[in-house]
């Protein structure tokens, strides 16, 4: 009896550890922006995962963002998705509903600006939320920033590699043109991950040069960048 009573503390142990070293990279990819001299404007997180079984939409969409506070909120179906957008007391939060065979895949997305951004506490609701449908949601971060004026080539290759750098990471491949820098690399202590040609990548940081703005645009996403730069 004891044994196991050991084992499971160990492995609440190991759990937290791993929670822990998890939140600490994402808040660390957080300030990279604000490290680098420039200013982080948006932040997304999600959770997804796999749900078994067959819930009203509107009721399962509502029970996955329980604890954010809805202010308001609206919803479209179509063949392919059901889709619900909310205003809450945590930011905008889209979740997203496909019917696949016996399960259900669920996307839960919150944006907020930095300023009131609290990584740590969202994710823990949505994991809990999750895990009451007996469920076990992966994550994924996207940051947007910006520095004033035109950074150079070379200057937006510096920083994406001073990013890389500061957290352990390993610089895997890169494109670049007058405007634009984009390079991926791989962070051994980073949960999520993705293979491209044949290698292994979870870190994605792209600058681009808005002439509009006249600003330098930074994204750092995790495992990868999933919208359009």
């Amino acid at each position: 009896m004891k044994k196991w009573f050991y084992l499971f503390i160990i492995f609440l142990v190991i759990i937290f550890t791993y929670w822990n070293i998890q939140n600490k990279i994402y808040n660390d990819m957080v300030n990279a922006c604000y490290e680098e001299g420039g200013e982080t404007i948006n932040i997304q997180l999600e959770g997804n995962g796999f749900i078994r079984g067959h819930y009203d939409k509107a009721d399962l969409s509502k029970g996955l963002i329980k604890d954010f506070n809805i202010i308001s909120y609206e919803y479209t179906e179509t063949e392919e998705e059901f889709l619900f957008n909310a205003i809450t007391s945590c930011g905008y939060v889209t979740v997203k509903l496909k019917d696949l065979d016996n399960k259900i895949y669920a996307s839960v997305t919150v944006s907020q600006n930095a300023q009131n951004m609290n990584i740590n506490n969202i994710k823990q609701i949505i994991f809990k939320n999750f895990i009451k449908y007996r469920a076990l949601p992966k994550f994924s971060i996207l940051i947007t920033g910006k520095f004033d004026g035109r950074l150079t080539s070379a200057e937006m290759k510096q920083k994406a590699v001073d990013i890389i750098k500061k957290r352990g990471a390993i610089f895997i491949n890169g494109i670049e043109d007058e405007n634009l820098v984009s390079v991926s690399a791989f962070l051994p202590t980073l949960e999520d991950r993705k293979i491209c040609d044949d290698k292994y990548v979870n870190l994605n940081i792209a600058f681009r040069y808005s002439s509009l703005n006249n600003c330098t645009y930074i994204w750092i996403g995790s495992p990868l960048i999933f919208v359009e730069y």
